[in-house]
C-alpha cells in the first residue's frame, strides 16, 4: 500500500480537522502570547521593584553611615572639650570659689547674660546677717535719725536741707564734663577708697564710691578700665571671668583671702 492511499498520513494535516478544533487551537495560541507577554511585564515590574527597593536600603545605609560618623566626631569633640576642662579645674582648682557657680561654668554656655554689678557673693553682702545658733535673728539696728543725716556718698557733695526736707542740688561737679574726664574722677575716688578702707570688689564700686547720682554709662566703664590699666598704684587681681579685685597689696591671692576673711568675721 502506498502513503498516498494511506489514512495514517493525513493525520498531521491540519486541514482535516474540525473547524471547531481549528478554532480552539488558534485561541490556545493567542493565549499562550498573551500569558507570555504577561509574564515578561510582570517579571520586568518585579525587577524595577527590587532594583529601586535595593536603591532605597544602599541610600538609608548611606544616611546611617553618615550618621554614625557625625555622632563618632561628636564623640571626639566632647571628649577632648571634658579633658580641656578637667585640665583647666585642675590649674585654677586654687582660686576656684565654691560658692560661686561662674567658677565652674561659662554662663554663656548656659544661655546667660549678666552683668557685673549682678555677681556679688554672699560674704560681700554688707547687710547679712550671720546667725551663730538659733532659727531667728533680731532685726539690725538702724542708725538713728542723727547718723543718717551725717553719712554722705562718697564724692557727692551735701545738699542743702531745709526745714521738712532734703533737696536736690541743682548742678553736680560732673555736669558738662567729658565721659573721659569723668572716668579719671572715679579712679581717683577709687585709690581714696582704698586708701581708707583697704581693697574693693569692681562690682561693690558702684554702690560704695561712685555718687549715687552719676549715671554710669557704658563708656565710662570702659574709660574706667582703661585707665585703671595705666594706673601704677592700683593694682587688679582678677577671680574669674566677671570679678576683680582692686587693692594696693603684692600678692593679689593673699589680699583677696584676706579680704574675704574680714567680710565673713564682720
Amino acid at each position: 500500500m502506498s502513503d498516498e492511499s494511506s489514512p495514517w498520513s493525513r493525520l498531521g494535516n491540519s486541514m482535516l480537522l474540525p473547524s471547531d478544533l481549528k478554532s480552539e487551537i488558534e485561541q490556545l495560541k493567542i493565549l499562550i502570547r498573551d500569558l507570555s507577554i504577561e509574564t515578561s511585564t510582570a517579571l520586568q515590574r518585579i525587577q524595577n521593584d527590587l532594583n529601586r527597593k535595593i536603591q532605597t536600603v544602599e541610600g538609608t545605609v548611606d544616611t546611617l553611615k553618615d550618621a554614625v560618623s557625625d555622632v563618632s566626631m561628636q564623640a571626639v569633640y566632647l571628649e577632648d572639650r571634658i579633658s580641656g576642662i578637667r585640665k583647666n579645674v585642675e590649674m585654677t582648682s586654687d582660686k576656684i570659689d565654691e560658692f560661686n557657680v561662674y567658677s565652674f561654668m561659662d554662663p554663656k554656655d548656659a544661655g546667660i547674660e549678666i552683668e557685673e554689678e549682678e555677681l556679688v557673693p554672699i560674704s560681700e553682702i554688707e547687710e547679712v546677717t550671720i546667725v551663730e545658733s538659733g532659727f531667728t535673728a533680731p532685726l539690725p539696728k538702724k542708725d538713728s535719725e542723727s547718723e543718717q543725716k551725717d553719712i554722705q556718698p562718697v564724692g557727692l557733695e551735701s545738699a542743702s536741707q531745709t526745714s521738712e526736707s532734703e533737696q536736690e542740688p541743682s548742678s553736680y561737679w560732673w555736669d558738662g564734663m567729658a565721659e573721659e574726664v569723668i572716668a579719671c574722677e572715679l579712679v581717683g575716688m577709687i585709690d581714696t577708697y582704698i586708701d581708707a578702707h583697704g581693697p574693693i570688689m569692681n562690682n561693690q564700686v558702684i554702690a560704695k564710691v561712685y555718687p549715687k547720682a552719676l549715671e554710669i554709662t557704658p563708656k565710662i566703664k570702659r574709660e574706667v578700665k582703661k585707665v585703671l590699666g595705666d594706673n601704677d598704684d592700683i593694682s587688679e587681681h582678677v577671680i574669674d571671668k566677671f570679678r576683680r579685685l582692686y587693692h594696693k597689696g603684692g600678692d593679689g591671692d593673699e589680699e583677696y583671702e584676706r579680704y574675704i576673711s574680714e567680710k565673713t568675721s564682720s
